[in-house]
């Protein structure tokens, strides 16, 4: 599943760094 975080990236870029 991927989903935008903070990095705007992928997968769970808000948690994994």
């Amino acid at each position: 599943e991927e989903k935008v975080g903070s990095h705007g990236r992928g997968r769970r870029g808000d948690e994994v760094r």
